[in-house]
C-alpha cells in the first residue's frame, strides 16, 4: 500500500524535521516515488537523504538510479561514487558506478569497478559482461577474451531456467510499449533492466542504443549498437542503424555549431 506509506513517512518527515533521524524517511519516499515511476520527486527526496546523511551509502545508490532514469548522466555518476567510496563490498554499488564510467566512455575506472563488483558477487553475468566490454575498449583484448569462457558457463547455466529469459522478454517488451507511448525514459530503464538479466541478446541491446539516440545520448547509444556488431558482424538491423546514428548525431553536432 504505497500511498498509505507514502503518507505516514511524510508524517514521520515533519515530525523529525531536518534533521539527520529524517534522512531514512526521505529514502523510503525517494524508493516508493521510484516504484511509481516517479523519478524526480525520487531524486528529491533522496537528495534529501544524502544531504541529512552523507554517509547513506544505499541513499546515494538509490539517487544515482534514479538520476540514471532522469537521463541525468552527470548526476548519476556523482552519486554512485558517493556509493561505492562508501560502500567498497557492495558490488550493485561497484557495478553501477562501473557501467557509468563505461558508457561515459571511461573503460580504465570501469574495469576496476567491474573488477570490484566480481570480486563480491562472482556469478553477476551483467557485470561480467560489462567487465569484457570494458576490457576491450581499454585495450585489453586478451584479458577480455580470457572471460570468454566464464562468460559462457554462466549464459549456458541461466539458459537451464527459463526464468530469467521470460522476465528479460518481458521487460524489453514493456519497453517497446513505453517507448510506443512516448516514454522514452521508462523505456530506457526497461531495457537496461532486461540487459541486465540477459546481457548478450543483441535485441534487447539493439532497442537499448536506439532509444539512447533518440534520447540525444549518441555516444552511448552509438557504443550500444558497436557491441551488437561485435558480436554478429552480419547484423543488417545493427548496421544499418549505426550508420543512420552516426549521420544523425553528426547533424546534431553541427546544427549546435555557432553560425
Amino acid at each position: 500500500d504505497l500511498q498509505s506509506a507514502s503518507e505516514h513517512l511524510d508524517r514521520a518527515i515533519q515530525i523529525q524535521g531536518d534533521h539527520p533521524a529524517a534522512a531514512y524517511a526521505f529514502y523510503l519516499k525517494g524508493k516508493i516515488d521510484s516504484q511509481q515511476n516517479e523519478f524526480d520527486k525520487a531524486v528529491a527526496d533522496l537528495q534529501n537523504a544524502t544531504r541529512l546523511r552523507t554517509d547513506f551509502a544505499e541513499a546515494w545508490l538509490a539517487l544515482g538510479l534514479a538520476r540514471r532514469v532522469a537521463l541525468d548522466s552527470p548526476g548519476a555518476l556523482r552519486a554512485f561514487e558517493h556509493a561505492a567510496l562508501l560502500a567498497p563490498r557492495d558490488p550493485a554499488a561497484q557495478y553501477h558506478l562501473g557501467l557509468e564510467y563505461l558508457q561515459n566512455g571511461q573503460p580504465q575506472p570501469a574495469v576496476v569497478h567491474l573488477r570490484q563488483s566480481l570480486d563480491s558477487n562472482p556469478g553477476d553475468k551483467a557485470a561480467l559482461y560489462n567487465l569484457q566490454r570494458a576490457l576491450r575498449q581499454d585495450g585489453q583484448p586478451e584479458e577480455a577474451h580470457r572471460l570468454e569462457p566464464r562468460i559462457q558457463q554462466l549464459i549456458e547455466q541461466a539458459s537451464r531456467s527459463n526464468e530469467n529469459s521470460f522476465l528479460a522478454a518481458k521487460l524489453d517488451s514493456e519497453g517497446v510499449d513505453l517507448e510506443k507511448a512516448g516514454n522514452l525514459r521508462l523505456a530506457i530503464n526497461k531495457y537496461r533492466e532486461a540487459l541486465e538479466l540477459y546481457p548478450n541478446h543483441d535485441g534487447f541491446r539493439l532497442n537499448y542504443g536506439l532509444a539512447l539516440c533518440r534520447a540525444g545520448q549518441w555516444e552511448a547509444g552509438i557504443a550500444e549498437i558497436r557491441e551488437v556488431l561485435h558480436h554478429n558482424p552480419d547484423n543488417a538491423e545493427a548496421t544499418r542503424a549505426l550508420y543512420l546514428a552516426l549521420d544523425k548525431q553528426k547533424s546534431s553536432v553541427e546544427a549546435r555549431k555557432p553560425q
